[in-house]
């Protein structure tokens, strides 16, 4: 998996090394790919994902069955 620095978003709500993975669109994937460019030129298109392109929720830690009925029933 290639990391990056984290977006903003990511920064606030993921772990303690701020990164997060590269996402690459079928553009990019193409430049990445391509072994006829340099490195370089290739990790140009490794960029941070803008933070408008993900959401971020709320999650609970369920422990036990108990504790997972509750969160159906939130559901």
């Amino acid at each position: 998996m290639i990391t990056l620095p984290a977006n903003s978003l990511m920064a606030k709500i993921h772990n303690l090394k701020s990164r997060m993975p590269a996402f690459l669109t079928i553009e990019t994937a193409k430049i990445w790919l391509d072994n006829e460019l340099s490195y370089s030129e290739r990790k140009k298109a490794l960029n941070p994902v803008p933070d408008e392109f993900l959401n971020a929720y709320s999650i609970i830690k369920v422990g036990d069955e108990e504790e997972y009925n509750k969160l159906l029933e939130i559901c």
